[in-house]
């Protein structure tokens, strides 16, 4: 239920004159959504399977809130999203606009580890794992976070579509490899950052943490053509 204490104008107020990415489109209330794209196809996509009434839910990377928010549209409780700063102050702002009782917290997920928070059902990390200092690390706490029985889903960015993004050219053929191995790419200039991941380097990272094949599930995101989705249930 939204919160009155927040007018339209308000509302309208607070978006002009806060700086803000501009990643991810929040409905808001009075019909008002955040400037960003409608990431909630990933949303959706990912989530479709999974029963989310009354399980606990964790978002790394959660931006401005909004995985968060459409978890507890879709019955879960205790939502935490985690990220930093300014995201989470604008993702807490947004949740009192919105009436949610979803909570954010402000974590550096190369420093601090996120299993310390407990197990949750569900631990959803989308478009986070290129960003990191430790990939490894973070697929690692990941999974403890994720409780028996439970789900972890991912969205993360390969790496051939990422270097066409920034107008780098891969011959096709090299491209290709790439898709069809267990490939970590780590950026490989100045306009590239980061490590990007093909779709078998994950699955064969999953397995090492201890994901049977079995329970895996993969497929492509709607956002990206560099960009896959890796739902991964624990047994």
């Amino acid at each position: 239920m939204a919160n009155f204490q927040w007018t339209e104008q308000s509302i309208r107020d607070y978006l002009a004159n806060t700086e803000m990415a501009k990643y991810q489109a929040v409905p808001l209330p009075f019909g008002i959504v955040s400037e960003g794209k409608d990431r909630g196809t990933s949303f959706a996509m990912s989530m479709a399977g999974l029963d989310l009434e009354g399980k606990t839910f964790l978002d790394v990377g959660s931006n401005h809130g909004l995985m968060c928010f459409l978890a507890e549209e879709r019955g879960a409780k205790d939502v935490l999203g985690l990220d930093r700063g300014r995201y989470v102050q604008v993702a807490t702002t947004f949740a009192d606009m919105r009436g949610s009782a979803a909570k954010f917290v402000d974590w550096d997920v190369d420093e601090k580890p996120i299993s310390v928070l407990g197990q949750f059902d569900i631990v959803a990390c989308y478009n986070l794992l290129h960003h990191v200092l430790y990939p490894f690390y973070l697929l690692g706490e990941l999974a403890k976070a994720t409780a028996p029985g439970g789900f972890l889903v991912l969205e993360y960015a390969t790496p051939t579509g990422r270097y066409a993004k920034h107008e780098e050219t891969i011959d096709e053929p090299f491209a290709r490899q790439m898709a069809a191995r267990p490939t970590i790419a780590v950026g490989w200039t100045d306009k590239i950052d980061g490590t990007y991941w093909s779709q078998s380097a994950v699955t064969r990272f999953m397995r090492l943490l201890g994901f049977k094949d079995e329970n895996i599930d993969r497929m492509q995101s709607p956002m990206a053509d560099y960009r896959k989705i890796m739902i991964c249930h624990k047994e």
